[in-house]
């Protein structure tokens, strides 16, 4: 990410959403089951395509990363459960298993804080607007 910035590294990317708890580093497998992948238009999401379903950003500031202005960015859910991480995946093919050395980059939150959505009860079959992602850091 040194090279590119954060906004290009992950850059039409997608989400996927687990009922796990956060993996120790971005660079581990994921931790429990996929419950539900976002998209643009709840469109599918091809590895090394940059258009369809692929998430755009948009950087309003330094700073600060928000979903591209106008894009709608919806869950679609595969498996019942409560949602608590997500992870989000470059445009690269990634195999979403251990990368002891960070060839695909990665990035792992908690549900509720930079992705949220209207509840984290997730049932099967639904399909749902983001209520909203926002990633804000600060020179702390």
């Amino acid at each position: 990410m040194d090279t590119w910035g954060l906004r290009y590294t992950i850059d039409c990317g997608v989400i996927e959403i687990y009922d796990g708890d956060l993996p120790p580093s971005p660079d581990s497998a994921p931790t429990g089951n996929p419950l539900a992948r976002v998209t643009t238009g709840g469109l599918p999401f091809t590895p090394g395509v940059r258009g369809e379903g692929a998430l755009r950003l948009y950087q309003p500031e330094i700073g600060r990363l928000i979903a591209y202005p106008g894009d709608a960015w919806v869950m679609k859910v595969t498996r019942t459960g409560q949602a608590k991480t997500w992870r989000w995946l470059s445009n690269l093919a990634d195999p979403n298993e251990d990368d002891p050395t960070g060839n695909f980059p990665r990035l792992d939150g908690a549900v509720g804080g930079a992705l949220l959505l209207a509840t984290d009860l997730l049932v099967a079959g639904q399909q749902k607007n983001v209520a909203g992602f926002f990633l804000q850091f600060s020179g702390r």
